[in-house]
């Protein structure tokens, strides 16, 4: 009789007994963190093991386990008479050995099905473990497929004797060897219910344990949400906490206004969109997920995706893609994110997203807004180059870093020859057109990480970390023949117009970064002296001098 039919059977006092297990279970899952249709149905199986477990029968069979548990010694107690539970890796064992004991059997052993590998595995047993065999043609899978417990008829090359087998949920089974009996298949049936329960529970407290840990990380990173100045910081502390609650390997997070987005942040392997990309309506599916206000989520589709434009490059193709829009009180999506990895993301995760998705909109909005001020309030309106006030912040944090790890900085000063002249003969729009021409050929001639100033006037500084004295030499050279050969018309004439660069580098030819900036500008000086459309290298750095 199967263990329905049993607990049908049982004593009045089973029924109570049952209810009363699965309301504890439900009310002791509802303190570890939330409760759903599914942990009802958890508890509900493990209420029915509680049920089994309370039976006579079974009962005694534990009791006998405990008394034939081949010598094994009693843990200490608690001093109240009370042994403590013993330690998680050792929970399933100890329960197999009692199990074992009460069906007189030589060994019982959990086993798993790797169906990657075609096998069938030993996870725990009541004595030594026996070895991994194929599943194919296996009974022991075949009770598996079945959900049927079997006396097998032929004693298998791992066992010490006759076998019976019986399945436990979630792809696992349960076996029992006699010495020169198959051990009943009812009762291995019941023992495999009682290990079934046990691990279903064992499964609901990692998941809940799983949930406030992944509900503590989040609270750190609310608690710690940066302020004032520090706000433009929170696109990129957002990826990195995104991609740890959810374990995923990496993650991006974008800012969505008036149908068009720019990524503003990624963290963790496996490529993506760069930050500063920007996106438009169908150009992939963080403008989808923006757009249709929900989630979205891809399996293995064998192809990289395109998160924000066709060209993004993957260094690995993601198995599972997974992305969160962020609307604010009202419903408008204001921000987007997209994670990726080995599995998807824990349902969890995702619901405790989505609910703060109000909170992480409102502050990845002012997170922009702060960074589009402070741009503003560091560009040079004519020219669109960062201005003097930025380039005070940038030589600070190169002093910081050069004291740090010693890296060489180096900076050109450049000038534009006789530009008064040109301010004098054809107006000062004209001069103002000049110097919007020869800011495009500076930024030209540069690379992403060096950073072009308006020092003022007509005077323009470069910045370029990790450069020494005579590549930073080469660069102010090619400045210098691209403003030469540059043609601007304004009203019918064509002016033409030549720079003079100072170059100055630390160590070689400063000790120190904060005097790269005189030292560069009396290099430029030498080049006006020297007849102006030249470049001029400072001196470098004498031992002792």
């Amino acid at each position: 009789m199967n263990l329905a039919g049993r607990l049908l059977r049982a004593p009045r006092w089973a029924v109570p007994a049952l209810l009363a297990g699965a309301v504890l279970l439900w009310l002791l899952l509802a303190g570890a963190g939330g409760i759903t249709l599914g942990d009802l149905l958890a508890g509900a199986v493990a209420a029915g093991a509680g049920a089994l477990l309370m039976r006579p029968g079974t009962t005694a069979l534990l009791r006998r386990g405990r008394r034939l548990g081949g010598g094994e010694r009693r843990p200490p107690g608690d001093g109240r008479g009370r042994p403590p539970l013993p330690a998680p890796d050792d929970e399933v064992g100890l329960l197999l050995r009692r199990l074992c004991a009460g069906l007189g059997a030589v060994r019982v052993t959990l086993w798993e099905r790797d169906v990657a590998e075609g096998r069938l595995r030993p996870l725990h047993s009541s004595d030594r473990l026996p070895h991994s065999v194929p599943a194919t043609g296996d009974p022991v899978a075949w009770a598996m497929d079945q959900a049927q417990p079997l006396r097998l008829d032929r004693i298998p090359a791992w066992a010490a004797g006759p076998v019976t087998a019986a399945p436990v949920h979630g792809g696992l089974a349960l076996t029992a060897e006699g010495e020169s009996w198959n051990p009943a298949p009812a009762a291995v049936a019941d023992a495999a219910a009682v290990v079934g329960a046990f691990v279903a529970l064992r499964e609901r407290e990692r998941h809940a344990a799983a949930h406030a840990r992944r509900f503590e990380r989040f609270l750190g990173f609310l608690r710690a949400l940066p302020g004032g100045a520090e706000a433009e910081r929170f696109p990129d502390e957002l990826a990195r906490a995104l991609a740890e609650i959810s374990d995923a390997d990496g993650s991006v997070v974008a800012v969505w206004k008036e149908e068009r987005g720019q990524v503003l942040a990624a963290w963790g392997t496996g490529g993506g969109p760069v930050p500063g990309t920007y996106f438009a309506v169908m150009d992939g599916e963080l403008a989808m997920a923006a757009r249709a206000g929900d989630i979205i989520r891809r399996g293995r589709t064998g192809r990289a995706p395109i998160l924000a434009h066709a060209g993004e490059r993957w260094t690995r193709i993601p198995a599972h893609l997974t992305v969160v829009p962020f609307p604010d009180a009202a419903g408008t999506t204001r921000g987007v994110a997209a994670l990726w990895g080995d599995a998807p993301p824990d349902d969890g995760a995702l619901d405790l997203v989505r609910a703060l998705a109000p909170l992480l909109a409102v502050q990845l909005q002012h997170s922009t807004e702060l960074v589009h001020f402070r741009q503003r309030a560091h560009e040079d309106a004519l020219t669109g180059l960062r201005n003097r006030a930025a380039l005070d912040e940038c030589l600070a944090d190169e002093r910081n870093r050069f004291h740090r790890y010693r890296r060489p900085v180096s900076l050109l000063v450049i000038d534009l020859d006789h530009f008064k002249h040109i301010n004098d003969t054809y107006g000062h729009q004209a001069g103002d057109l000049v110097l919007e021409r020869v800011a495009e050929i500076v930024r030209a001639a540069i690379r992403d990480a060096d950073l072009a100033f308006r020092f003022g006037g007509e005077e323009l500084v470069v910045l370029l970390p990790e450069t020494m004295r005579r590549e930073a030499g080469e660069v102010a050279e090619r400045i210098r023949h691209a403003v030469g050969a540059a043609t601007i018309e304004w009203g019918g004439h064509t002016i033409r117009v030549t720079a003079s660069i100072g170059v100055s580098s630390a160590p070689e030819t400063v000790e120190e970064p904060d005097a790269l900036l005189k030292s560069a500008d009396d290099a430029l000086y030498a080049s006006k002296r020297g007849g102006r459309n030249r470049v001029t290298i400072a001196l470098p750095v004498t031992s002792g001098g």
